[in-house]
């Protein structure tokens, strides 16, 4: 396990434990595949006073029933006004959490921790990630079971605001 690199670990854990509900669906429309990965920018205090801090967190949600076995081009927006610690995952630790009322995997892709130099309303833009995504077809392999189709998707979370006082 010391050779495999996290992102790797991440992806078999995913594929792993994504085929184990035996309750998913095996088939997905249009809609259910919006549904199947999301990513998200949590911020913990979008006003805080010049020289606080606040922490930005980038979360990839992934259902029960898709898999993922790829993330690249993952780009945030510059934090102009703060100083920024970024705290890249150094091992993809997956959760379950409640997600728009299912429940979904995720993991943590990235924490930065904005610490305010100047006062002002700062706006920033989308956050952008590609995502491979390893979903059950109407197709079945030489064993019976269902074939997977792989689909790229790009994803961007929504804007934010920060207002520092």
């Amino acid at each position: 396990m010391k050779f495999i690199k996290p992102s790797l670990m991440f992806v078999l854990l995913l594929l792993c434990s994504s085929f184990t509900n035996t309750e998913s669906k095996l088939t997905f429309s249009t809609l259910e595949l919006d549904n199947a990965v999301h990513f998200v920018v949590e911020v913990t205090n979008n006003h805080i006073a010049l020289g606080q801090s606040t922490e930005v967190t980038h979360k990839l949600y992934v259902s029960q029933s898709a898999g993922i076995s790829n993330w690249k081009n993952f780009k945030t927006p510059n934090f102009n006004g703060f100083d920024v610690e970024n705290i890249d995952a150094k091992s993809m630790k997956v959760f379950t959490e409640k997600f728009k009322g299912e429940t979904y995997r995720y993991v943590i892709l990235r924490k930065s921790i904005l610490t305010a130099k100047q006062k002002g309303e700062f706006q920033f833009e989308p956050s952008q990630l590609n995502v491979t995504i390893e979903i059950p077809s109407q197709k079945k392999d030489n064993n019976g079971l269902r074939a997977l189709e792989t689909v790229n998707k790009d994803f961007e979370t929504e804007p934010f605001t920060i207002t520092v006082k």
